[in-house]
Formats: structure tokens, C-alpha cells, sequence
């Protein structure tokens, strides 16, 4: 499977850019609604790493550095990664992107 593109350049930096969160739309998300309400943090620990990482709003492919930013152990990260990363989008340069969030960057 061919990977695609990164939708925008892979120094974007936050640089204090406030992350304004649309409730209503993380909340039709998939990952959303897939997780148990105990679990729902961990998608929003998640967003709000993304958004520190560079390039802003994405993630890495490693599933220890994704338990590490999402506060997991990497058992209990493996069990919730389909879930909290249905939406995102892995690209060519090895980092997961969202949809709301690549709105957000762009």
C-alpha cells in the first residue's frame, strides 16, 4: 500500500497557535464513538500531543512513543490504538494526520 502525501510541510510549528478544539466534530469522530467514555481521554491526550509535535497536529508511527504521549502502558495502548487512531491517516513521511486537525493546521 503506497502511503500518500503529507497534506502541508514537515517543519509547521505550532509556535503558541492555540488549539481551538469543535467539540461537536470529535465527537462524530469515529475514535470518538468507538471508545468507551473511560477511554475518551486518551483521544484527547492524544490531539493535544499532536498538536505540540512538529509538523503540528500530527504523530509519530512508533506505538512506544504513541503509549508514551497518550500516558499508556504499551499493553493498554495496543488494546485502544485501532480505536483511538481509526481517523487518522498514516502519510509518506511516517507521521498520522487527522481531519480536524489538518483543517485546524491549514
Amino acid at each position: 500500500m503506497e502511503l500518500s502525501a503529507p497534506p502541508y510541510s514537515n517543519d509547521v510549528n505550532a509556535k503558541g497557535w492555540r488549539l481551538e478544539v469543535d467539540c461537536l466534530a470529535w465527537e462524530r469522530s469515529d475514535g470518538w464513538t468507538l471508545l468507551a467514555e473511560s477511554e475518551r481521554p486518551f483521544l484527547m491526550m492524544i490531539v493535544w500531543q499532536a498538536w505540540r509535535q512538529i509538523p503540528c497536529g500530527t504523530l509519530p508511527e512508533s506505538d512506544l512513543l504513541l503509549s508514551r504521549l497518550a500516558g499508556l502502558e504499551a499493553n493498554r495502548w495496543h488494546d485502544l490504538k485501532p480505536r483511538i487512531l481509526s481517523d487518522w491517516i498514516l502519510a509518506a513521511n511516517h507521521r498520522y494526520y487527522h481531519p480536524l486537525l489538518i483543517e485546524r493546521v491549514l
